[in-house]
């Protein structure tokens, strides 16, 4: 029998993190897949024969603190030779009024602890939660604390300065990407704490094996979701039942037609978490950055099947193992069929993903351990950015003809910038 390890699949992620004990847990052999490992791109592509060939899961180990701590930072762990010589025009942000966070979106900027709390009152999210977590790494308090954030869903995906942001592309050699924080953290947490409480808590949550055996999605068109599930759209809604409850209209500007075909024929009513956990297999597509709802579904008792993560949070979603956390799809979605096939054949293998799935979950938000580790990186983090970068950014936004400086205009919320 050959023994193909599925940590060949992420043998580059693993490397990268060291944040795994990955080596074959003997006689753990979980299921069997008539399927060849493709190395090329960490998925799965049917088998030239039909021979049954094995897998063994890896031993997994989550992740200490020390090693969040390090993924977090990421190219920026123990960086102590950033020089004001890298810092390029910046934006120096002074006052943000009422709804005006849309004007600072994808872009970086420099924002002071006093700006961060004089914009708390924005129900973005950031602000409030950038400025609890930075007043910790402030040796004095003081208003004058900097650090440069990306607030949104988009993400610099290579940078020679010190961006905080809630995402990042997902680890590669010798990239510099911005640095990690717990931002706008509601979104993506409060349905897990809905989900415990509404269903796990009570017992309320649906038996294994009286779930209901399909794929089911909803979600908007945000990303490129519209061209990776349009195969499936319109796919028997008995075994696949996938269907957009928002359409994005900057999305189809100018295809005015495809917006409204899309609206009348693949538009579903917005399904509660509740109602898609009565599902067996819970698809998870990324949008603009990593998916909203993988965090809640990886929680529930379904298995979550995805292709591999592309962008990571706080959920570290790259570090993710196939066929530990989910089960893996092709980046297009093409073999989703397939994959169904195999869930099918292997319920045990399935439950066993889910089960770990869910333990992750606990690990990184749920567990009272998972509380005082979100409290001890939060310090750590805002307290090796200040010591680390405080004194070149103080330099940065400040003077020297190329240096951009900018404020919001209270009445029309635009952005203006001038040279310092």
């Amino acid at each position: 029998m050959v023994k193909t390890p599925v940590g060949l699949l992420v043998l580059g992620v693993l490397a990268l993190s060291l944040f795994y004990n990955v080596g074959v847990m003997l006689g753990n052999t979980v299921a069997d897949l008539n399927m060849h490992v493709n190395n090329n791109n960490g998925a799965l592509s049917p088998g030239d024969n039909h021979d049954r060939l094995s897998y063994e899961v890896p031993q997994y180990t989550f992740p200490t603190v020390e090693e969040r701590f390090e993924y977090y930072m990421g190219s920026w762990y123990n960086k102590t030779d950033w020089k004001i010589t890298d810092c390029p025009s910046m934006v120096k942000i002074d006052n943000i009024p009422e709804d005006a966070m849309s004007s600072l979106g994808h872009k970086d900027h420099i924002f002071s602890l006093a700006t961060l709390k004089a914009c708390t009152h924005i129900k973005s999210g950031y602000c409030g939660e950038a400025y609890e977590i930075l007043k910790q790494g402030s040796n004095d308090g003081g208003d004058n604390t900097l650090a440069m954030f990306r607030f949104g869903d988009t993400h610099t995906s290579y940078t020679k300065l010190p961006v905080v942001s809630k995402s990042r592309p997902a680890l590669k050699i010798n990239q510099h990407s911005p640095i990690i924080w717990p931002l706008h953290m509601k979104r993506h947490y409060d349905p897990i704490e809905k989900y415990d409480n509404l269903v796990k808590e009570k017992g309320n949550e649906i038996p294994w094996e009286d779930k209901e055996s399909k794929v089911f999605w909803r979600g908007s068109t945000t990303g490129d979701r519209v061209q990776q599930l349009n195969h499936w759209l319109q796919y028997d809604a008995n075994i696949i039942d996938i269907g957009f409850d928002h359409i994005q209209p900057v999305y189809f500007e100018d295809v005015d037609f495809y917006g409204r075909y899309l609206e009348s024929h693949h538009v579903r009513p917005k399904t509660q978490i509740t109602e898609m956990s009565k599902y067996k297999y819970l698809l998870s597509v990324e949008g603009n950055d990593v998916a909203t709802g993988l965090k809640w579904s990886l929680y529930t008792n379904s298995v979550v099947l995805m292709s591999s993560p592309t962008k990571a949070t706080w959920a570290m979603e790259d570090l993710l193992l196939p066929f530990v956390h989910y089960i893996p799809l092709e980046h297009d979605y093409s073999n989703l069929l397939e994959m169904l096939e195999w869930a099918e054949q292997h319920q045990e293998a399935c439950q066993e993903i889910s089960k770990r799935a869910t333990d992750y979950v606990k690990q990184i938000w749920l567990s009272k351990q998972a509380q005082i580790d979100y409290d001890i990186l939060r310090k750590r983090l805002a307290t090796a950015y200040v010591d680390q970068f405080q004194q070149q950014l103080s330099q940065c936004g400040e003077s020297g003809p190329s240096i951009v400086r900018g404020v919001v205009d209270k009445t029309t919320n635009k952005m203006f910038t001038w040279m310092g």
